[in-house]
């Protein structure tokens, strides 16, 4: 009986789709929305941009925060709207001070999500029954029910309705994740100019490989971190709008990272330092093992990784990292620090030897793009070693700001921390050449002006 009314259900599903698409393809007057995107009018008040997020502030998205920063000090009008808090208690007073700042949008106001309904659907009934239709139709993660559909819409009204009694004209994602598709749907409603970012595993990860053609044709412009992010975008859009795409750098504040006058000899043992999430794409497997190499070859060293676990998509991994931990006999020179506030994590840097980060690409495609703790450590005149894919080599180039190897390699990596051991000259060499390298590509209030240009250029 139950697979008989799953039978029942798919075929009417079908149907449903069907019907849908045959009036997009033969009836002019059918409001197909989302597949062409409109042109708009130009707004005539202000420009009033906002940032739509799931959680901020965030500790691993440190880049996205020095962004907002920025834009705010600029001529901009800029407003930060998020789903919900995240854990404050991890971060520093500094940030934790940017959620005073913030839009919330959770716990819902069901008395006003009903208001907000009922006046997008009094402004224009066709286009709303399309748009929802439209998120009904359209795969845009790989957990989708009829359930989840008028979840994600209903998401979309309550942001479209906060954001029209904010008065503002241009919406922004951050990410080309689900929340870019919430935000599609909600710039609709609202009819205001959408925008949207590519950075790493919003485009890369196998489980979010849905809408991105969408989101990115009806998006006024996109912005992405590498050269290496600009021409797989491109695959995703016709030539004619490759155009929209513009590749800005991550940035960070320079002012913040004053690195020590002198680092002196090597430490005894040496100072390894590692932060990154407990997460796949680290390639931490890795440096545990580079690391037992270097313990059996009698090298003395302290390597901390600081970071913590991301649950529950990488707890497997977790648990076989720590497993590993245990079973190479590391736990006298390998020390897991947890996630730590910035300040802490800023202070790891000045009293530390070397800078290790050996990403890889995880089995779910999830990949860095450009490390943000790399740019950090380079900043802090720290001598780095990473691996030589995606947008890495467009931050490190390999032997003169830092050194390169091939990923999923313990043996070259742990070779390539035996080199920076033993070679002082060779660590101040790349460390002064990483910030000189720092200060060239990815200062803030350099690679901020680029943002205002096209922010701007869109009123």
């Amino acid at each position: 009986m139950e697979n008989y009314r799953l039978l029942v259900r798919y075929n009417i599903i079908s149907l449903l789709r069907k019907v849908y698409w045959l009036m997009v393809d033969h009836f002019s007057w059918w409001p197909i929305g989302l597949l062409k995107p409109q042109k708009r009018k130009i707004p005539t008040s202000k420009k009033r941009i906002a940032y739509y997020l799931w959680h901020y502030p965030i500790l691993s998205e440190m880049f996205i925060q020095r962004e907002v920063v920025a834009l705010k000090k600029s001529s901009l009008s800029v407003e930060v709207v998020a789903d919900a808090l995240d854990d404050l208690e991890i971060l520093d007073e500094k940030t934790q001070s940017l959620a005073n700042g913030t839009h919330y949008l959770f716990p819902i106001s069901k008395k006003l999500l009903l208001k907000y309904f009922v006046y997008f659907f009094l402004r224009n009934p066709l286009s709303f029954l399309n748009l929802f239709l439209y998120v009904v139709f359209h795969k845009y993660h790989n957990h989708k029910t009829i359930k989840e559909d008028v979840t994600i819409f209903l998401k979309a009204i309550n942001l479209a309705g906060v954001l029209k009694d904010m008065h503002i004209n241009h919406v922004h994602s951050p990410w080309a994740d689900v929340n870019a598709f919430i935000l599609l749907i909600a710039s609709k409603l609202l009819g205001v100019l959408y925008t949207v970012q590519a950075r790493a595993h919003d485009v890369h990860r196998k489980t979010s490989l849905y809408a991105l053609s969408e989101k990115f044709a009806n998006a006024e412009f996109i912005v992405t971190n590498t050269q290496y992010n600009e021409s797989y975008l491109k695959s995703f859009l016709d030539k004619r709008e490759w155009e929209k795409i513009h590749t800005i750098y991550e940035g960070i504040n320079l002012r913040q990272f004053e690195p020590k006058f002198e680092r002196g000899k090597t430490s005894n043992p040496a100072r390894i330092l590692c932060v990154a999430r407990l997460i796949e794409q680290k390639g931490l497997v890795y440096l545990l093992k580079a690391c037992k190499i270097l313990k059996e070859r009698r090298h003395l060293f302290r390597c901390e990784i600081i970071g913590g676990p991301e649950e529950p998509l990488y707890t497997n991994y977790y648990v076989r990292l720590k497993k590993m931990h245990r079973q190479l006999r590391l736990e006298d020179c390998v020390f897991f620090l947890g996630a730590q506030p910035f300040n802490k994590v800023l202070e790891k840097y000045r009293n530390t030897d070397i800078f290790v980060l050996p990403c890889v690409i995880a089995e779910d495609g999830s990949r860095d793009i450009t490390p943000n703790v790399l740019i950090e450590a380079m900043a802090m005149k720290l001598p780095v070693i990473s691996t030589n894919i995606t947008g890495i080599p467009e931050i490190v180039e390999d032997g003169v700001s830092g050194i390169l190897v091939h990923p999923n390699d313990e043996n070259t990596l742990s070779e390539a921390l035996i080199k920076l051991i033993g070679d002082h000259d060779l660590r101040e060499k790349l460390g002064e050449n990483a910030r000189k390298k720092i200060e060239e590509r990815f200062d803030i209030n350099r690679n901020i002006i680029h943002y205002v240009n096209i922010f701007e250029a869109t009123n």
